[in-house]
């Protein structure tokens, strides 16, 4: 539990710097106080990405791929064979003089 705690705070934390950040730009424009707040944000966005990256590290199931249950079978041809066989022939519109 103490993981995902952490990643919900990490992740509050970014967004409410970053807010923070563009509030202060638009009422005081580039200033020192943005850019400190500014460089907040980012470093908990990166801080955000490196806990959430480490996620999967410990699952053994999500490196290895599944392995092949049989010899590959192109579905879509076989649609397409399927479908040319179910039409049935079109009825002409056309008036006969």
């Amino acid at each position: 539990m103490e993981k995902v705690q952490t990643e919900l705070l990490s992740s509050l934390f970014t967004v409410v710097f970053s807010i923070t950040a563009i509030i202060i730009f638009i009422y005081n424009g580039g200033s020192i106080i943005f850019y400190a707040v500014a460089a907040l944000a980012l470093a908990f966005g990166l801080f955000n990405a490196w806990i959430l990256s480490k996620n999967g590290e410990g699952s053994p199931e999500a490196k290895t791929p599944a392995p092949m249950s049989g010899p590959y079978v192109n579905v879509a041809a076989k649609r397409a064979t399927k479908r040319k066989a179910k039409r049935a022939p079109r009825k002409s519109t056309r008036k006969k003089r």
